[in-house]
C-alpha cells in the first residue's frame, strides 16, 4: 500500500478514537501529523530524525477532533517544509547538516524525514510533559510514533531529544536499551529495541548542543560519522 495513503488511514483511526471528553483537552495544540516526500521515499539509506515535540500549531486537539480533515492537518506539515522558515535555528541547522553529511552536498531537503516524539505542545508553546494532564495527553498518543515509523521503514533514526525525554522513549519502545558508545551516555547512545531499527541513537537536543559547538556538536556529529560511515567526517 502506498506509504502517505498508509499514514492518512492511521491518523484517521486516531482521529476516529478520540475519547467521549476530547473537549476537555482544549490546552492541547495538536497532534502534529507528518508526510512523506518521494526523496525521503527514494533515498538510500532513509534517514528519520525525531525532535522533543511539536513547536507550535494551526489547531488545538478539540478543533482536530471535530472541525479538522486529517488531509488538512497533513498540509500544515507539508507547508511548514521542513523549517524553511526557521532555517537558522540550532534544530535545523543539525537537522540539515546530518542530511548533507549523510547523502552529500546536493541532496534535496526533504530527503531526511522529520517527525516528533511527542505530538502536542502546550497553548503556550511549552512543553506537556510536566503539566498535570501530561499522562491523559501522552496516552492520546500511546502508538503514534511507533506507528509512523514501522510505516515509513527508516534505516537509520536519530532522536535528538536528550536524557530529559527518556521517559517518553522507555515508555513507547518497552525494554529499550541505551548503549554508551565513545560518548557520554547522556550525551549519546546506541538504542536498542526490536521496533527500532539497527542504527539508532539518541543525542541531546541540538540548542543544548549548539552552546559548545566543539565538544558537543562536533563530537556528536563526529559519532555518527564513525557510526554511520559518513563520507565526510566532522573536523575536531
Amino acid at each position: 500500500m502506498n506509504v502517505r495513503k498508509q499514514l492518512a488511514d492511521f491518523y484517521r483511526q486516531v482521529k476516529a478514537r478520540a475519547p467521549d471528553n476530547y473537549e476537555s483537552f482544549a490546552e492541547l495544540v495538536g497532534p502534529d501529523l507528518i508526510w512523506v516526500d518521494d526523496e525521503y521515499l527514494k533515498a538510500q539509506p532513509r534517514v528519520a530524525i525525531i525532535g522533543q515535540q511539536l513547536l507550535e500549531g494551526d489547531y488545538t486537539y478539540p478543533e482536530f477532533v471535530k472541525n479538522w480533515e486529517v488531509d488538512d492537518a497533513i498540509e500544515e506539515y507539508i507547508k511548514f517544509d521542513y523549517g524553511v522558515k526557521y532555517y537558522s535555528t540550532p534544530f535545523w541547522q543539525f537537522f540539515h547538516q546530518v542530511r548533507t553529511l549523510q547523502h552529500g552536498p546536493n541532496a534535496g531537503r526533504r530527503m531526511v524525514l522529520w517527525t516528533n516524539l511527542v505530538k502536542f505542545v502546550a497553548t503556550d508553546e511549552s512543553s506537556i510533559l510536566w503539566k498535570p494532564y501530561a499522562e491523559a495527553a501522552l496516552q492520546l498518543q500511546q502508538d503514534m510514533l511507533t506507528t509512523e515509523l514501522a510505516i515509513v521503514r527508516p534505516d537509520i533514526c536519530l532522536f535528538v531529544t536528550g536524557p530529559d525525554y527518556d521517559f517518553v522513549l522507555k515508555r513507547y519502545f518497552g525494554g529499550i536499551l541505551f548503549e554508551p558508545l565513545d560518548l557520554p551516555v547522556r550525551q549519546f547512545a546506541r538504542l536498542v529495541h526490536p521496533r527500532l531499527p539497527r542504527h539508532s541513537y539518541r543525542t541531546y537536543h541540538p540548542n543544548y548542543l549548539n552552546r559548545d559547538r566543539k565538544s558537543r556538536w562536533n563530537k556528536v556529529l563526529q559519532m555518527l560519522s564513525q557510526e554511520l560511515s559518513w563520507p565526510n567526517t566532522v573536523s575536531p
